[in-house]
């Protein structure tokens, strides 16, 4: 059985005004950046039923000659919950020029599952063997505009995690059962382990959501930002 289709999806909400202005230089303080599940591309021969991650630090890249925003704060991310989550995060101008997005071990005490960790995914092949993966992976990921400095409209960005391109770098299916589980962590499959660590960075990019409905419609899937 195949796995319903999910993008994590990061997606500007709501922009929380401290005056009146709205043009570039009277500035909100923070964007408010919805995060939820949408229609994707489904990892193969897999039925997701946990996909965790941890988000140490997240912020925007200010253009040239605006002033940095700071990070913001540490959170973990449900990417299967069926309703969005609003993550705030400081911003320094209504105009961007990118984003970094950190991914490491949480430091928060919830959710459990995924202490120390920086993410957690678990669920059941199509064979009906059921996986899991755990990772203490950590590595930030600039998403970087091209041409390089391109200004974007905080409002309606969104940063979009396909999972299927996580999951399908480890080649789940093909894993070895141990005692009626496959583990994918530091001591079991490492090489799938490693596999699918590298490819995070194909795996994020930003992209315009230009009508700011929350969902990346077909033309708005050109990513803006690709991760570095």
């Amino acid at each position: 059985m195949m796995a319903p289709r999910w993008f994590l999806l990061l997606g500007t909400l709501q922009l929380v005004a401290c005056s009146s202005g709205t043009e570039t230089g009277n500035p909100s303080d923070t964007l408010r950046l919805g995060v939820g599940a949408f229609p994707g591309k489904a990892p193969q021969d897999l039925t997701l039923e946990e996909a965790r991650v941890s988000v140490p630090s997240l912020w925007f890249t200010a253009c040239p000659g605006a002033d940095a925003a700071d990070p913001a704060d540490p959170a973990a991310l449900d990417l299967l919950a069926p309703s969005p989550r609003a993550l705030p995060v400081p911003s320094s101008s209504d105009t961007v020029c990118g984003a970094t997005i950190e991914l490491g071990p949480s430091s928060l005490a919830e959710p459990v599952a995924l202490a120390g960790l920086g993410f957690r995914f678990s669920g059941v092949r199509a064979d009906g063997v059921p996986f899991e993966i755990t990772s203490t992976f950590s590595r930030h990921y600039p998403l970087v505009t091209n041409p390089p400095d391109t200004p974007l409209d905080a409002a309606s960005l969104f940063i979009a995690f396909d999972l299927a391109v996580w999951l399908d770098a480890a080649a789940v299916p093909t894993l070895p059962i141990d005692g009626g589980l496959v583990v994918v962590d530091a001591a079991h499959n490492v090489d799938a382990l490693t596999a699918l660590e590298a490819a995070g960075v194909h795996a994020i990019a930003l992209y315009l959501d230009a009508d700011r409905d929350g969902v990346l419609d077909p033309g708005e899937q050109a990513p803006v930002g690709t991760a570095q």
